[in-house]
C-alpha cells in the first residue's frame, strides 16, 4: 500500500480544482476584457470630444474675426470674414488671393445633429457630430443652439422671447429688437432679419455633444469684431 506522500489526486479532486481554475480563468479574463473595452471607448470618447471641440474652436474664432453678420435663422447664421485683410469681402463662393473663402455659413442640421460650415460653392464640411441643444428653461436663448444678441440694452424687453417675460435680464436678443419695431431698430415682423442684423454685436453658442454615454457641453459668445 502507497505511503500518503506517494498518494496521487483523485478524480473528485482533479474536477474540483479544473472547476475553480476554470472560473478563476473566466474572472480574469472578464475584467482584462472589460478594462480593454472601457479603454477603448474612453479613446473614441476623447477622440470625438476633441475632434468637436476644435470644429467649435473654428466657428468661434471665424465669428471674432468677422466685420458683418449677412443672414441669421434659429439654426443657420452667415458671416463676412476678411481673411487677407484687403478691405474688402471676396464674392461668396469665391476663393480670395490667398486661397479662402470669405463668405461662411454655419448651419445646425437637427435631422444628422451636425454642425456644418458651407462656403457657397462647396459640400458643406462637418465640423462637429453628435450635437443637441442644451435643454434649459433659462432665458434668454432658452434651448437655441445660435443665439444673437446685441448691446443695445434698452431695447431688453422680454416679449420678444420664446417662453416666459423676461425683462430686465440683461440681454437683448435679435428677437427683443424686432419687437421693438421702432425707426432704425427691427420691423415687427417676428423674425431676426436684415433689419435687425446690423445691431447684432454677438453670436452666443450653446450646444451638447454626445458619444455613447458620454455628454459634452460646450457654451461661448463670440463677439463680431467691427460691432464691439
Amino acid at each position: 500500500m502507497p505511503s500518503r506522500s506517494e498518494r496521487g489526486f483523485t478524480l473528485v479532486e482533479l474536477l474540483v480544482a479544473m472547476g475553480i481554475f476554470s472560473v478563476v480563468s473566466v474572472t480574469i479574463y472578464q475584467t482584462v476584457f472589460s478594462v480593454a473595452r472601457g479603454s477603448d471607448v474612453s479613446t473614441a470618447v476623447a477622440g470625438v470630444t476633441q475632434e468637436a471641440r476644435l470644429g467649435f474652436n473654428r466657428m468661434v474664432r471665424d465669428t471674432r474675426q468677422a466685420s458683418a453678420i449677412q443672414a441669421t435663422s434659429p439654426t443657420s447664421y452667415t458671416i463676412q470674414v476678411d481673411f487677407d485683410f484687403n478691405g474688402s469681402i471676396t464674392a461668396a463662393g469665391s476663393l480670395n488671393a490667398q486661397g479662402d473663402y470669405e463668405t461662411l455659413t454655419y448651419s445646425y442640421d437637427s435631422g444628422t445633429g451636425t454642425i456644418r460650415l458651407g462656403s457657397g460653392s462647396t459640400t458643406p464640411e462637418v465640423l462637429m457630430a453628435g450635437v443637441a441643444p442644451v435643454a434649459t428653461t433659462t432665458p434668454p436663448c432658452r434651448g437655441a443652439i445660435f443665439c444673437y444678441i446685441s448691446n443695445r440694452l434698452e431695447y431688453d424687453l422680454g416679449d420678444g422671447e420664446p417662453g416666459p417675460s423676461s425683462a430686465g435680464d440683461g440681454t437683448t436678443t435679435c428677437l427683443e429688437l424686432d419687437r421693438a419695431g421702432v425707426a432704425g431698430v427691427g420691423n415687427k415682423d417676428g423674425t431676426c432679419g436684415a433689419a435687425e442684423w446690423g445691431l447684432i454685436n454677438s453670436v452666443r453658442f450653446s450646444m451638447a455633444v454626445t458619444q455613447g454615454r458620454s455628454t459634452t457641453n460646450f457654451r461661448a459668445e463670440a463677439g463680431i469684431r467691427n460691432t464691439r
